[in-house]
């Protein structure tokens, strides 16, 4: 964990640009309970036929 927060911190010093990109997709991600739900109903659908 601690190698991905300092891998994090290089980026956001030494790369700007992308890590403005990985904001920007992170902020684009629905991480709503209605997406899990709906992900976790096709699972059990699938899973009971």
């Amino acid at each position: 964990m601690l190698n991905t927060i300092r891998y994090a911190e290089r980026i956001y010093y030494d790369k700007k640009r992308e890590w403005n990109k990985l904001i920007d997709r992170a902020m684009a991600a629905d991480f709503s309970w209605h997406v899990s739900a709906r992900k976790y109903q096709e699972m059990y659908d699938w899973l009971i036929g």
